[in-house]
């Protein structure tokens, strides 16, 4: 669960995205596709046992590509509740995106919705843009995730506070 909502973070949280064109929304040829990378805070934090919870996450898009907007890049902020565990979780991710142009000019930002799931260090968000820039649009997420602190830090689900933090990288489509 919060596994899979940190990689959508990448959403921006994070990752690779197409953003299909809607009636009346010209500025998209066909999609939007950027690269991810963020981190994610867990509350509890993720053990062997599953259990419910909430993820925190912030990231960056990157080397985005595809619009007449001229979109660049842009910042990600998330939030996710559900189930999960360090083996698997599923959640329902609510976000907004900031789209930037090169020189950071803001070109507008969208708020999104949907479902994280993951399975081990793999998550998948698929959604809708709800709100603002790219309206009505799917959107989706594919990123791989790790402890904070590298894989080594994975034995923290066996912890009393288990997996708490994790960064991720990925592409939304």
């Amino acid at each position: 669960m919060k596994h899979r909502l940190m990689l959508l973070a990448g959403t921006g949280l994070l990752l690779g995205a197409f953003l299909w064109a809607v009636p009346g929304q010209a500025a998209l040829p066909g999609a939007e596709t950027c690269l991810i990378k963020g981190s994610a805070t867990i509350t509890p934090g993720l053990k062997i046992a599953p259990q419910s919870g909430s993820v925190s996450i912030s990231g960056s898009l990157s080397l985005c590509h595809g619009s007449n907007l001229k979109v660049a890049k842009g910042t990600v902020s998330a939030s996710a509740s559900g189930t999960g565990s360090c083996a698997a979780s599923e959640d329902h991710l609510s976000g907004t995106i900031t789209w930037l142009k090169s020189s950071g000019v803001s070109l507008g930002t969208s708020t999104l919705s949907g479902t994280l799931v993951s399975t081990g260090p793999l998550a998948n968000f698929a959604g809708t843009i709800t709100g603002g820039l790219f309206a009505g649009s799917p959107v989706t997420t594919t990123a791989e995730f790790q402890p904070a602190g590298g894989a080594t830090k994975a034995t923290q689900c066996n912890s009393s506070t288990g997996l708490t933090n994790v960064t991720f990288e990925g592409v939304t489509t």
